[in-house]
C-alpha cells in the first residue's frame, strides 16, 4: 500500500480560450453567437480579411461579413454546402466539420504561398 505524502496533488492549468472579439449591429443585432474557432480558422480569418478589406479589419468583423455573403448568396451557397456534407458522408467523416477543417487548412497554405510569391 502507498503512503500518503500529506501533499495535495495541483490540478495542472489549462489554456484559456483567446478572445478573438466581438461585431455586430449595435442597434438592430439582438440576437448574439460565440463561436469557437481553431487556430487554423483564425489564421485563416486573418488571411481572408488581408484579402478582402483594404484597412486592417478585426476577425469578428472578417467573420460577420462572411456570414452575411453567405446568406445574401444563399441560393450559391446551398450546393456548395450539400457537396461538402454529401463527400464527407460518402468519406466517413464523423461530422462535415472535420473534413471542412482540412479543406481550410489548404485554403490558408494556397494564401500564405501566394503572399510569399508576392513578397519575393
Amino acid at each position: 500500500m502507498k503512503k500518503s505524502t500529506g501533499k495535495i496533488a495541483k490540478s495542472k492549468a489549462k489554456a484559456a480560450p483567446l478572445k478573438i472579439g466581438c461585431d455586430g449591429h449595435w442597434i438592430e443585432g439582438n440576437i448574439w453567437f460565440s463561436l469557437g474557432l481553431s487556430k487554423t480558422e483564425a489564421m485563416m480569418l486573418k488571411a481572408v480579411a488581408g484579402d478582402i478589406f483594404t484597412k486592417n479589419a478585426k476577425s469578428a468583423a472578417v467573420a460577420r461579413v462572411l456570414l452575411q455573403a453567405a446568406l445574401a448568396h444563399y441560393d450559391v451557397m446551398k450546393p456548395l454546402i450539400q457537396r461538402n456534407a454529401a463527400y464527407s458522408a460518402d468519406e466517413g467523416f464523423f461530422m462535415m466539420d472535420c473534413y471542412l477543417k482540412g479543406v481550410i487548412a489548404g485554403q490558408h497554405a494556397k494564401i500564405a504561398e501566394r503572399k510569399r510569391k508576392v513578397a519575393s
